[in-house]
């Protein structure tokens, strides 16, 4: 008999009951409850950038190509190499214009001199450069995202060496060349 009072306060001591079911369950459905919104955004600010970053080189190839075949001058303006790479001049959008901007309408501002020029979802600078003569290319910014809402907080930023990250307002605005007007160049 002493041995059957043994074992089952062995087996009652081993045991978990109902209650501490309930409350690992209730902290673990908490946990989920907190974390599912905060990665939902993740996932939809996740892709925005790399859907602008793919972009982003992209584009860059066709510049780089244009300046194989050009004496290293990069093009004067986004369409010169779009047009040079092969694509229909006539669907440059579908290479210029971000999927995420409102509408689907490509922007053209600027004439093509050099300082900045938006061209559907992206704004370019330093255009017109010989890549030769061009002294620090991974720290020249090339081309960046337009800003399609006011929510965004960080800019896909390629550099002329091909490279593209993703940056601030503010250290974008650091570097830009003198004379970019960067709210214009953003506006509808």
């Amino acid at each position: 008999m002493n041995e059957n009072k043994i074992t089952s306060a062995k087996h009652k001591s081993s045991a978990i009951t109902w209650i501490e079911w309930l409350v690992v369950i209730s902290i673990i459905a908490l946990l989920i409850g907190i974390l599912l919104p905060a990665l939902a955004c993740t996932r939809g600010c996740g892709s925005i950038r790399v859907v602008d970053m793919s972009n982003l080189r992209q584009i860059n190839i066709a510049m780089q190509a244009y300046a194989v075949e050009n004496e290293s001058l990069l093009p004067m303006h986004p369409r010169d190499a779009v047009e040079f790479s092969g694509y229909d001049p006539d669907d440059i959008g579908a290479v210029y214009l971000n999927p995420y901007q409102e509408g689907d309408e490509l922007i053209d501002r600027g004439d093509g001199d050099g300082i900045a020029v938006r061209y559907g979802g992206y704004v370019f600078v330093n255009l017109g450069l010989n890549l030769e003569e061009i002294e620090k290319p991974a720290e020249l910014v090339l081309a960046y995202t337009a800003k399609v809402s006011e929510k965004q907080t960080t800019r896909g930023v390629q550099f002329v060496d091909g490279h593209v990250e993703s940056w601030e307002e503010e250290k974008l605005r650091a570097v830009l060349p003198k004379g970019v007007d960067v709210d214009a160049l953003d506006g509808p």
